[in-house]
């Protein structure tokens, strides 16, 4: 999840488990793939970071995309 803009090319995300927002990691958005879902909790933690992430993904969703982009079948 993007917890911070840097610039036009690089952000912070954190995913409330390995990444905190205490400690996010910065990446470059042309390695991230974009969703239109928004977290809107307030206050913004790891807990509502790691529950929100949990509730708007699924595993085979994630497996289809890493497919599609490395032409793997």
């Amino acid at each position: 999840m993007v917890v911070q803009f840097y610039d036009d090319k690089h952000v912070a995300v954190a995913d409330g488990l390995v990444r905190k927002l205490n400690r996010p990691k910065r990446k470059n958005i042309r390695h991230l793939i974009i969703h239109r879902v928004k977290l809107e909790a307030r206050p913004m933690d790891d807990k509502a970071i790691r529950t929100f992430i949990a509730e708007h993904s699924s595993e085979e969703e994630v497996r289809k995309e890493v497919v599609q982009d490395h032409g793997q079948g």
